[in-house]
């Protein structure tokens, strides 16, 4: 007994195209048209890829152009961040402002052990006759005084403190200065002591208070 043949599945499905064509012409054209037909329809059918965008809108965001174009456009961010990192002037921190230095703190002199009114002439007396106009001749009387009448030979602060509060007189701000004058080389009537911050009348400050103060001018 033969075999039978399958039977068709009668739930596949099926597509048919049925094209009708009016022609009218020779046999020759005819056939020519046909043959035109029938390649038309052998040929596959071929899409059309969109034409890529070939320029960017002016308006996308920079997100959008770095993912399409990542390399060129990283590049030309680069270039873009350097001219602005040399556009930037460079901000320098204000100076610290310095701080004034202070003045050393002088140690508060104090009263020598020594008489001004046992002699003769007394300190006030002498001062009268030379009539000193400025801070720097009281000094130069008191060292004058106390080297001839006292035999103090060196003077320091300590002794123009006592000399100042005998006569009432007001010590400078800085006591040491009128020496400091004094000793220095444009003036040379004191010299400096023996001693750290004792000074010395010289010859060249005793002619001064002889001859060009009070009664010796």
């Amino acid at each position: 007994m033969g075999k039978q043949p399958p039977k068709a599945d009668q739930n596949g499905k099926m597509k048919v195209r049925i094209i009708e064509f009016e022609l009218e012409g020779s046999d020759i054209s005819l056939q020519e048209s046909l043959k035109s037909i029938a390649a038309a329809l052998s040929r596959p059918a071929v899409v059309a890829a969109p034409r890529q965008q070939q320029r960017l809108d002016t308006t996308r965001s920079i997100a959008e152009v770095i993912m399409n174009n990542p390399g060129d456009q990283l590049e030309d961010l680069a270039d873009v961040d350097a001219i602005e990192q040399e556009e930037e002037p460079a901000v320098s921190a204000p100076p610290v402002p310095r701080k004034p230095r202070k003045p050393p703190k002088m140690a508060t002199p104090s009263l020598v052990d020594i008489r001004f009114d046992d002699e003769r002439p007394s300190f006030a007396e002498f001062v009268e006759q030379k009539d000193p106009k400025s801070d720097m001749q009281k000094y130069l009387c008191a060292a004058f005084w106390l080297k001839t009448y006292k035999g103090v030979n060196e003077v320091s602060i300590d002794h123009m403190y006592t000399a100042y509060k005998v006569m009432g007189w007001a010590l400078p701000t800085t006591p040491v200065q009128p020496m400091r004058e004094l000793a220095a080389t444009r003036d040379k009537r004191f010299s400096k002591g023996a001693e750290k911050g004792h000074y010395a009348i010289n010859h060249v400050g005793e002619g001064f208070v002889t001859t060009k103060m009070g009664n010796g001018q």
